[in-house]
């Protein structure tokens, strides 16, 4: 399991429940994403409160486990859990789920309303400007489409994975189960989830693909069957498939405008889409099957400009049978950007992408814009793989060849190039001189003195504790005076 941590520490799905034992703690899981697409549960933690302190030992051991904090980290809008994300894990991004969001509507409305509930649902945008104006949409970032869309998160939505589990194990867990029994069940059920993994290796290995798109997309699916892993080879070839019924067309800029920026600011406003069936608040991972799904081409520019990118061409590639239409972006380097945003956001190339591949001369495919984390091998040095092109193409369009992917772009900006990374200092790495602020350091200490305050009982106790504690205050003052005379002696001799 710590093996799994560390591999797929990217991404880490939270959720807590109650009445799972017979202390009445809070029973938290945590859930990673293996690389066929898989819930892995890596962690369980029993919480006698849902506090900050709880929520921030809870954090701190499991970025402890996988030597890295998470890139994106999915739950519930519960506050407490909420400031102990801010504080332990300041560079990760907080993933609201949606199906808690539309609840906590219903449940903070609906308590106001009372028994006209019903017929509020037909006057409902009445109320927006009052809760949802001042509780949701000023951390839109969080959970909106048209922000977390362009952001890595798997293609989760919500905390649904937490929520399978919690339904599979209310039927085995209860008031009654002591924490022994709930210990011996989650050690075999996560037993059974290798199991299943083994199974998911096998099946994989026999699965066959149409003769069709293997000769249309040669080269891109030999380099994908050599380094990539099972669910983004079946992911791409899906999409691969899907490409043949879209047909594609170049967007030029109009008269008397120059460059992409100021088209963006006088293109006309889209018309919106619907969701299909609930679908943005169900299911375990968005699989982008929604065609009518995008975000406004003036949207999308703003967010490319707004990283320094040029655009090199913007093409159309629109569904033939439901003109189901949307906008790619191929960039200055040779990197790509479309509005249904699933290169982005999943991790794999969509099935515009590849249209666009069919059609356009000179677009290149390289494994770099796949996800590390679906790779084979996670340490895959990918500057010597070559970026592929499908020269045989017939009919293609005559624009002017992009520039072949750069490897010395840093590999999470080859498949999402809107991420936000840090360059400067790594998100594992700490400085030693880094300011601490008063908050962390008073839950640390909180934490950390915890386990001591419990245990006592005695007037004789709480004199030995107390007199540790002031040991250590001498011990940090001599270290501090130490560390001066050190550096005045260093400076006053030249030993820089």
């Amino acid at each position: 399991m710590s093996e799994l941590l560390v591999r797929f520490s990217d991404i880490l799905v939270n959720d807590n429940t109650a009445n799972r034992n017979d202390c009445g703690y809070a029973l938290d899981i945590g859930i990673i994403v293996d690389n066929f697409g898989k819930s892995r549960n890596i962690w369980y933690a029993v919480m006698e409160q849902e506090n900050i302190d709880h929520h921030s030992w809870v954090l701190r051991c499991h970025v402890e486990a996988a030597t890295r904090p998470p890139e994106v980290f999915a739950s519930d809008r519960d506050p407490a859990l909420i400031t102990a994300v801010a504080n332990v894990l300041p560079l990760t991004f907080h993933l609201y789920c949606l199906h808690h969001l539309n609840g906590n509507v219903s449940q903070a409305i609906c308590a106001s309303i009372g028994p006209e509930w019903t017929r509020f649902n037909n006057m409902f945008w009445e109320a927006y400007p009052s809760y949802l104006q001042r509780e949701l949409y000023a951390c839109r970032e969080h959970w909106a489409h048209a922000w977390v869309s362009s952001r890595f998160v798997v293609g989760i939505r919500t905390n649904g994975r937490c929520e399978v589990e919690n339904r599979i194990n209310k039927s085995f867990l209860g008031p009654k189960v002591s924490l022994k029994q709930l210990f011996d069940y989650f050690n075999d059920r996560s037993k059974g989830q290798t199991v299943q993994d083994m199974v998911r290796v096998r099946d994989s290995s026999r699965r066959q693909h149409d003769n069709p798109i293997e000769r249309v997309f040669p080269g891109p699916l030999r380099q994908l069957r050599a380094y990539v892993g099972p669910f983004a080879v079946h992911t791409s070839f899906k999409e691969m498939s899907a490409s043949v019924y879209y047909q594609i067309s170049t967007l030029l800029l109009p008269d008397g405008v120059r460059t992409w920026l100021e088209y963006a600011i006088h293109v006309t406003r889209e018309v919106g889409f619907n969701w299909v069936d609930r679908e943005e608040m169900s299911g375990t991972m968005n699989m982008f099957q929604n065609d009518n799904a995008y975000i406004s081409t003036q949207f999308l520019l703003r967010l490319i400009t707004g990283h320094g990118y040029s655009v090199k061409h913007l093409f159309r590639v629109q569904r033939i049978a439901t003109h189901a239409t949307h906008i790619l972006a191929v960039l200055a380097d040779g990197r790509y950007v479309c509005d249904c945003c699933m290169g982005m956001n999943l991790g794999v190339p969509c099935r515009h992408f590849w249209c666009a591949m069919t059609h356009v001369q000179s677009l290149g495919f390289h494994v770099g814009v796949i996800r590390r984390r679906w790779y084979q091998d996670p340490d895959l040095d990918i500057s010597a793989i070559p970026t592929i092109t499908l020269d045989h193409t017939a009919n293609g369009l005559r624009v002017e060849p992009a520039a072949l992917l750069s490897t010395s772009i840093p590999h999470p900006l080859l498949s999402n190039p809107l991420e936000t990374i840090s360059t400067e200092f790594p998100a594992t790495q700490t400085r030693p001189t880094d300011i601490v602020n008063a908050r962390t350091a008073f839950h640390e200490v909180q934490a950390a003195l915890r386990p001591l305050i419990n245990e006592v009982q005695t007037q004789e106790q709480l004199d030995a504790v107390l007199e540790n504690v002031r040991g250590i205050r001498c011990i940090a003052c001599l270290s501090f005076v130490y560390l001066l005379l050190t550096r005045f002696t260093a400076t006053d001799f030249g030993m820089n």
